[in-house]
């Protein structure tokens, strides 16, 4: 694969947080910082901006999985990779409840955790509604 800078694409990250279908986030891994959300994971929680989004979950995953299967998930992630090492990947089912109905909606999620030079493990997550 040839390496293409973002200019001879014609497109960047913002036309990729807007336009990919599907919610997505990036976050530290030790710490839970999100680092990155796009427009379609702010519209599913029913937030009118990313700002009012990072407000409220505190710019944190532990904002963004209910308080009662945050731990849960974080042991489950912590079960996960040792037994998935060489690829980072892992998976998750937990819920999230939305900012304007507070409905609690059940996700789930496959995550691929790298290293960065500047963020040190972070984790990319696409995240799925299931049905109820």
């Amino acid at each position: 694969m040839v390496y293409e800078g973002r200019s001879s694409l014609g497109f960047n990250l913002k036309d990729l947080s807007i336009n990919l279908p599907g919610a997505f986030f990036i976050y530290q891994h030790d710490s839970g910082k999100l680092l990155f959300v796009n427009k379609a994971l702010v519209d599913l929680l029913e937030y009118d901006s990313e700002a009012d989004f990072m407000k409220a979950v505190h710019g944190n995953t532990k904002g963004l999985v209910v308080s009662e299967e945050y731990e849960q998930a974080r042991n489950e992630v912590k079960a996960q990779l040792p037994h998935n090492k060489k690829n980072g990947m892992y998976s998750l089912d937990y819920h999230v409840e939305t900012h304007k109905t507070h409905r609690k909606i059940k996700v789930h999620t496959l995550s691929h955790m790298v290293h960065n030079e500047y963020f040190g493990d972070i984790s990319y997550v696409i995240l799925e509604e299931l049905p109820q």
